[in-house]
């Protein structure tokens, strides 16, 4: 399916179990998304900046403009429309780690419902607050998300905006944007 990033590269392994991709249900409905091709809009020595479209047949479509540096920062900018009324439920980003990859977690700020800001990844499912920054790696390599504020997002529980699932073998980084519905 459609989504920011296949696959990742870090120190020679790949660190995606799968895509990198939007989630969200709309009017109580799982969103199927479908995207345009990726479109070129800058080309530097340093940096790199893809624009794309993801559509879906509630009406709803979402807009990207991805800047890739150099460093590895890739510094994502997206929207959400709807060409007619809708109640989004839910809205996250997805970013799913190979396991052997997410031994380690840091997060700023610190220590929060007895979960350590840095160390060893614990082994249960994790529900945590707004984190401005927050990174998932093993001892050579990681990935790294972050954002200024938690402006124009809309939680249910803020206390769990951010969570960190295991599965069999990738564990899977959600950023949950909207959790209370809106129209």
């Amino acid at each position: 399916g459609p989504s920011f990033a296949n696959q990742i590269h870090a120190r020679g392994k790949a660190l995606l179990a799968g895509p990198i991709c939007p989630v969200a249900t709309i009017n109580g409905k799982s969103v199927r998304w479908s995207a345009e091709k990726i479109q070129v809009a800058e080309k530097s020595r340093d940096q790199i900046i893809y624009t794309q479209k993801f559509s879906s047949s509630t009406g709803v479509s979402i807009t990207s403009r991805s800047e890739f540096d150099f460093d590895g920062v890739v510094r994502v900018d997206w929207g959400i429309y709807s060409d007619k009324a809708v109640r989004l439920d839910d809205l996250a980003i997805e970013i799913p780690i190979k396991k052997e990859h997410a031994k380690y977690l840091y997060h700023f700020p610190g220590r929060q419902g007895g979960v350590r800001s840095e160390g060893a990844l614990p082994k249960r499912n994790l529900k945590l607050g707004f984190r401005p920054f927050i990174w998932l790696g093993d001892e050579e390599r990681g990935l790294s998300w972050f954002c200024e504020s938690d402006k124009n997002w809309f939680a249910k529980d803020h206390e769990k905006v951010t969570e960190i699932q295991h599965q069999e073998k990738s564990v899977t980084l959600r950023i949950r944007l909207v959790s209370k519905p809106l129209k």
